[in-house]
């Protein structure tokens, strides 16, 4: 089909192409920040231009102008490391354009405008040319200025670089601003076609232009990073490579450029296409006849318009229903088909375009199926066969046209079939066939099942005994099965229910009753005790119970005798001094201020608070320990505590007096008189004892006191 539609655009005519329209686009241009950008356009064979013909013009909007008329390279090209070589288009100083060429020797051919010829920030077009005799500069057409000289041009190096927008040297000599439409040519171009065409793109190759740049690149003072490339439309390829530039925003960037002017041709196509036609831009399809319009870009950037004169022809479309015992050729002869399907074929109409032809075909007879159930044995439709066993089988008819019909048998074998089944009764069974069985026995029946086949019923008879045992266990007692008795002790027992088919059934229930498990700790412990299973907290020594259930789920009873033990941990508190009331334990004195802090060495039962701090004390008496409530120092003392020195008050004194002592523990008290006999005892606790009174004659005696940390001894006179 292809192929046919390809044929058909032979009947394609230009008619001709026509330069038509100038119009005025708006383009690109590229800024130049003036501190490190340009663009290296290379040194190919067309750029080396020597001899006596020279012309360099571009459209610049400059920014900013440096000191000296040369200090801004629009075009450069030069070498000047032993000799002046090569060509260059320059601006700067006050509004001046320099245009300079090399001829070999020490000193350039360079011609300096007057002031003021080109202003900051508009568009103007400047131009240098060189015909052998004179040297001549031009603004926006215009001769401005211009040099007799008879020398000729002489090339850079090899390695000289054309430049746009710097020096190709070591030179910082950089244009500030939009450069636009850079022409080189091997030609002095005249002032008349200067100003023909400085505002007009070229749509077409021109005699001795060597590089020409219309800049329309990129999204002007958009994001451009990928843009790197200036397009030389001379035909030589000079393409330029943009350095340093930040291709991002308003400045050193593709920016809105100067507008030029651009020819469009014309051409006429008449075209004749089968059903639909696209357009060579590929922007359109067509399917009707007519006139359109479609534009391309040539190889020089302009616009191509084309006018397509289009004959539009319809494909035609049929189809066809075929039969064949086994293959079947194609209308057109291209095909042979030889299994059932629908297919396409083509033919060229009476217009020269398609005709679809769509083949509904269908080859041998058709294939069918067919299901057979039968006992024993199936009989396939041609009579042939004989099945014995379910399966799928294949059996051959001939059709009403001749062909071969394979036929599918899907047969089926139905056996007789047989079941067992266990009856038993209180007395007697009657059979599926009518017939009573009274005497136990196995016993067969023969009945025609719903597939028409035997279905033989074997009988398992017997007669229900009306007896069984069962085994049982209870907590404390369990309820017969009947429901009429209560057992609470083990043993076998009888009871007599009526089965589902009311017989008597005696049953033989043997019988275990649990009693309640039983268990005791006994233990002792500090402080208090959680029961594990209540979780009640028990303080005080006694006996306590819990109740559970055990693995039978039957009641569980736990005795608890329980010692609960307390530890003394109470601090007597006199001044400085800090004593533990328990006398027969162990201790560690705390610093509560610094979150309970061990005080080495602190493990005295006195203690000497030698800060204004909060203290504890940790006791531990046998197995248990304990810690006491913090208490408050107020009256800190580092001072050591003499337990000796012991005042008896009044001394002399008529036998009332009492002992005053810096300690606050249990003391012993004895008073002899000078013989050494006891004429006085008291204990106490604390020392405390209050006042003391002595019955005793008038005399010389010894007060001793003994603690358990010291004991001193101190003389008492008794007056008369």
């Amino acid at each position: 089909m292809t192929k046919k539609i390809h044929k058909s655009l032979k009947n394609l005519f230009i008619i001709g192409t026509t330069l038509f329209s100038s119009q005025l686009f708006g383009q690109n241009g590229l800024n130049f920040d003036g501190t490190d950008d340009r663009v290296s356009c290379g040194n190919d064979t067309s750029l080396q231009i020597t001899g006596k013909l020279l012309t360099i013009e571009a459209w610049i909007y400059p920014t900013s102008f440096k000191t000296d008329p040369w200090d801004c390279n629009v075009v450069c090209k030069v070498d000047q490391t032993k000799s002046n070589n090569g060509y260059m288009l320059r601006v700067g100083g006050t509004g001046q354009l320099n245009f300079a060429i090399g001829n070999g020797t020490s000193t350039w051919a360079e011609r300096n405008s007057p002031n003021n010829v080109l202003v900051l920030n508009k568009w103007q077009h400047i131009a240098g040319t060189y015909d052998g005799k004179k040297m001549r500069l031009y603004v926006d057409g215009n001769a401005i200025d211009s040099m007799d000289i008879a020398t000729s041009i002489t090339n850079t190096a090899l390695t000289i670089n054309l430049t746009i927008g710097d020096h190709t040297g070591t030179y910082q000599r950089r244009f500030q601003g939009i450069i636009d439409e850079v022409r080189i040519w091997k030609a002095c171009r005249t002032t008349a076609e200067l100003r023909a065409y400085m505002n007009d793109e070229f749509c077409s190759y021109q005699k001795g232009l060597r590089a020409y740049y219309k800049f329309n690149h990129g999204k002007a003072s958009g994001s451009n990073s990928s843009v790197t490339s200036l397009t030389d439309y001379s035909g030589f390829k000079n393409n330029g490579t943009l350095q340093n530039f930040a291709l991002s925003g308003s400045s050193s960037n593709w920016v809105t450029g100067k507008s030029m002017k651009r020819a469009s041709t014309l051409s006429t196509l008449t075209i004749t296409a089968c059903d639909r036609y696209t357009s060579a831009s590929g922007k359109f399809k067509w399917a009707t006849s007519g006139t359109y319009y479609d534009t391309i870009q040539t190889t020089m950037s302009c616009d191509s318009v084309l006018k397509y004169v289009l004959t539009i022809k319809k494909k035609t479309t049929s189809s066809l229903k075929a039969f064949d015992c086994k293959s079947f050729k194609s209308p057109s002869g291209l095909y042979t088909w030889t299994k059932t399907g629908t297919y396409v074929d083509y033919l060229t109409n009476s217009i020269g375009c398609d005709s679809l032809i769509t083949v509904y075909l269908k080859i041998g007879a058709p294939m069918d199926s067919v299901s057979i159930s039968n006992c024993y044995k199936v009989i396939s439709p041609s009579g042939k066969k004989i099945f014995t066993q379910s399966g799928r089988y294949n059996d051959t008819l001939v059709s009403y046209r001749g062909c071969d019909s394979v036929v599918i048998v899907k047969a089926t074998i139905f056996n007789s079939s047989s079941s067992e089944i266990d009856v038993a009764t209180c007395h007697k069974y009657f059979s599926p066939t009518g017939k009573i069985y009274k005497i136990p026995g196995t016993y067969y029946d023969t009945l025609v099942n719903y597939l028409s086949c035997d279905s033989i019923i074997k009988t398992n008879f017997s007669i229900i005994a009306g007896r069984r045992t069962i085994i049982r266990s209870a907590c404390a007692e369990f309820k017969s099965p009947s429901g009429n008795y209560t057992w609470k002790k083990s043993g076998d027992y009888l009871d007599t229910l009526l089965n589902y088919q009311g017989c008597d059934s005696i049953v033989t229930v043997k019988l275990t009753i649990w009693e309640p498990g039983r268990d005791t700790i006994n233990t002792s412990v500090c402080r208090s005790y959680i029961l594990p299973n209540t979780k009640k907290l028990i303080d005080k020594s006694g006996v306590y119970y819990e109740f559970l259930k055990n693995w039978r789920g039957c009641d569980s009873i736990i005795t608890y005798i329980l010692n609960v033990k307390t530890v003394d941990d109470y601090i007597v508190h006199n001044g400085s001094l800090l004593t533990a009331r328990n006398v027969n334990a162990k201790y560690q004195w705390l610093n509560c201020s610094q979150g309970y802090k061990i005080i080495d060495g602190a493990t005295a039962r006195n203690f000497i608070a030698p800060a204004n701090l909060i203290y504890a004390v940790e006791v531990t008496e046998a197995e248990c320990k304990d810690t006491s409530d913090c208490v408050q120092v107020l009256n800190a003392s580092n001072d050591l505590i003499n337990y000796g020195e012991i005042a008896i008050v009044p001394n002399p004194s008529n036998g009332h007096f009492e002992l005053r002592m810096n300690y606050a523990g249990s003391i012993h008290v004895i008073v002899t008189n000078m013989m050494g006999e006891m004429v006085y005892e008291a204990y106490t606790s604390k020392a405390m004892l209050g006042p003391i009174e002595l019955n005793v004659k008038a005399g010389m005696y010894q007060v001793r006191v003994v603690c358990e940390d010291f004991s001193t001894t101190k003389p008492l006179v008794i007056q008369p």
